[in-house]
């Protein structure tokens, strides 16, 4: 969509508003916020594009630009509307909008008042993201709260998108705003990242949107910077090849780590969280027998939120392991007669080791 943006306003080409109509689509379907705050940026580029153009008679940029977006952002609306109807019946109601309803999350925006808990009050795991929610929500009307979130958020977003390689072409970035279409991508970054500073949450992915911008002014760094260092040994490229060499390799040990997440090494590593580890051994020792398993969890009273335990694959009844919280006796009883040919365990992760057992029930003793 930026790189889009960025073609545009060099040349007129019908296909570079297809893709800026197509980008802009698969924003609103993921990330349905920024691609708002995204989209004005867009809309205004496109208008300083149109009417400040220069060679090309605005009318015809203004048909060749805007016609192609148009007619892309149609199509894409009218696949959103499909699956909207198909998901929530009504081709206008998003399905996170369905969420807050029955859920009462994602939670509002820091200056509007909070989402009402759910009223049918539903699942454990659902009630207690809430109350999460809620409180994170409530935390930012406090001054002190309200910029420690900020710094924390920023320094989450220098680790994942800087730290600590991709900041030095940055250093470049008083000469990089010299151009004045830099300038304006990034106001445009800016304007992003000010409007999602209003969410009260903050994962580094919300700020995938801006990461094209980011790369470009990266990019634009690096040339500086070997434009810079021509007359060093290297022709230019030694700044930018330790640069890329080093960052490169840090790419490489980390999918290292990913793929080493499925072997006994890299269920001893520090960077795999040690329940996901033994999950993953009780699922493939139960998968490995041949015979269909059902893990009740129970969770300890200092149980943390975000390290859950109970998660199953899409078709759940052909699964060799189910795993499922206790939810009190009556609905328990319920899901061990609905599995009744399943051997049952219970799994209390919380414990110190963490304890796997036969299901303490003469009604699951098969």
């Amino acid at each position: 969509m930026v790189g889009s943006l960025t073609r545009l306003a060099r040349t007129v080409r019908v296909r570079e508003g297809l893709v800026l109509g197509l980008g802009l689509t698969i924003l609103v379907n993921t990330r349905p916020y920024e691609a708002v705050l995204l989209g004005l940026v867009a809309m205004a580029t496109l208008a300083a594009i149109v009417f400040r153009s220069h060679g090309v008679p605005w009318r015809d940029r203004l048909r060749a630009t805007l016609i192609p977006i148009a007619c892309s952002l149609a199509v894409g609306a009218a696949l959103t509307c499909f699956y909207d109807w198909k998901v929530t019946g009504q081709p206008l109601l998003f399905p996170y909008m369905v969420s807050q309803q029955q859920y009462g999350v994602p939670q509002s925006l820091a200056f509007q008042a909070p989402v009402p808990p759910p009223v049918s009050k539903p699942y454990p795991d659902v009630m207690d993201t809430y109350r999460w929610q809620l409180a994170e929500h409530e935390r930012l009307r406090h001054f002190h709260a309200f910029w420690k979130f900020h710094f924390d958020k920023l320094t989450a977003f220098w680790h994942f998108y800087l730290h600590p390689l991709c900041a030095v072409p940055l250093l470049a970035l008083p000469w990089v705003l010299r151009s004045s279409s830099m300038r304006l991508l990034l106001a445009g970054g800016l304007f992003v990242a000010l409007g999602t500073a209003l969410y009260p949450f903050y994962f580094p992915q919300y700020s995938a949107p801006v990461s094209g911008i980011l790369i470009i002014l990266i990019v634009q760094g690096t040339r500086y910077l070997a434009a810079w260092t021509r007359h060093a040994r290297g022709g230019g490229l030694l700044i930018p090849g330790a640069v890329l060499s080093v960052a490169g390799t840090g790419v490489l040990l980390l999918v290292l780590v990913v793929a080493l997440h499925g072997s006994n090494y890299g269920r001893r590593s520090p960077m795999i969280p040690p329940g996901a580890a033994l999950r993953q051994q009780i699922e493939e020792r139960f998968a490995a027998s041949g015979r269909q398993h059902l893990v009740m969890v129970r969770y300890g009273p200092s149980h943390l939120l975000h390290s859950s335990t109970v998660y199953n694959r899409a078709r759940i009844d052909e699964s060799p392991v189910v795993w499922a919280r206790e939810l009190g006796p009556q609905r328990d009883e319920e899901l061990l007669r609905y599995y009744s040919n399943r051997t049952v365990w219970l799994f209390e992760p919380d414990n110190k080791p963490p304890v796997l057992r036969t299901y303490p029930s003469s009604s699951a003793a098969r």
